[in-house]
């Protein structure tokens, strides 16, 4: 900061610079140890409480620290360079375990959302990526979606759009996560090549609330319906952020009320336990999930 100046040392400074260093040097062996793990939340619709996607969520297992949320180590991996492989690590293995999923009493696919990096979209090869993790594990591109942060939609990252309509063009879905968030401009959104809004936790919240009556909130939810888009309400935590979602028909919901996150083998079992429930009309109906507290 220049000279003739004096600044405070803490230990904790140098403690914590040796810290990043080290996560940073752990997180190049996370792949090949297989420390990392995929999850899945399941999606509902509501009013019926059908499962209709899920989103596969990225864990780390650190020999030390324990379960390592994404929040902590994805900006790592984006500034290290090791978000390429470990994104095409994820979208693998969520491809494959959702291409097991109609063999469990289903008669319809169910989609699994992946997060995307910017960093990815950026990456030239990475539509070619994506049709060969599609082609090796044999899922159809309409049982993908692909997720971006809503700050991609403000920054309009460098091909970026561009990307996102080849992608939608073979078939494949795409979702703006956190919308609301990052004050992207309605017209904008209007332009984005996007099917899917995933809205924040902070406006599903407000809906059942008496502050300013939750206006904001439904025009958001309303506009998404209104352009054709399916909306998500993110964080649906309490039964009184579900029951404000009954005015809006054929809603998708997902939160800790309705189901936290589980592996593979977890999700199977919730497949397998609902598709019991299925009618005749199964081909709509996928399966059925009581819309009450699941939070224990």
């Amino acid at each position: 900061l220049g000279k003739g100046r004096w600044e405070v040392f803490a230990p904790s400074m140098h403690a914590a610079v040796l810290s990043r260093h080290e996560f940073k040097a752990d997180l190049h062996r996370a792949l090949p140890r297989d420390e990392l793990v995929v999850q899945y939340q399941p999606i509902f619709e509501v009013p019926s409480g059908d499962v209709v996607s899920a989103e596969a969520l990225l864990r780390w297992r650190h020999p030390r620290h324990g379960l390592v949320q994404p929040v902590d180590f994805i900006p790592l991996a984006e500034e290290t360079g090791l978000i390429g492989a470990i994104g095409l690590w994820v979208l693998e293995r969520a491809c494959a375990e959702a291409r097991r999923w109609p063999g469990h009493g289903l008669r319809r696919d169910i989609p699994v959302a992946v997060n995307v990096s910017p960093k990815q979209l950026q990456s030239g090869a990475f539509i070619d990526e994506v049709q060969r993790v599609l082609a090796r594990t044999g899922l159809s591109p309409w049982s993908l979606i692909l997720e971006v942060t809503e700050s991609l939609a403000i920054e309009e990252v460098e091909g970026a759009t561009a990307r996102l309509q080849e992608l939608r063009e073979l078939g494949i879905r795409i979702a703006l996560d956190d919308f609301g968030t990052g004050h992207s401009s309605l017209s904008r959104l209007r332009d984005f090549p996007v099917d899917i809004i995933k809205i924040d936790r902070a406006f599903t919240t407000t809906l059942s609330s008496s502050r300013d009556g939750g206006g904001l909130s439904h025009a958001i939810f309303a506009f998404g319906h209104s352009l054709g888009l399916t909306v998500v309400a993110e964080g649906v935590e309490e039964m009184d952020d579900l029951r404000a979602l009954d005015d809006f028909p054929r809603q998708w919901a997902q939160g800790y009320h309705l189901a936290r996150p589980m592996d593979g083998d977890a999700m199977l079992d919730l497949l397998d336990a609902r598709s019991l429930e299925r009618g005749p009309e199964a081909g709509a109906r996928v399966v059925r999930l009581p819309l009450q507290s699941q939070a224990s």
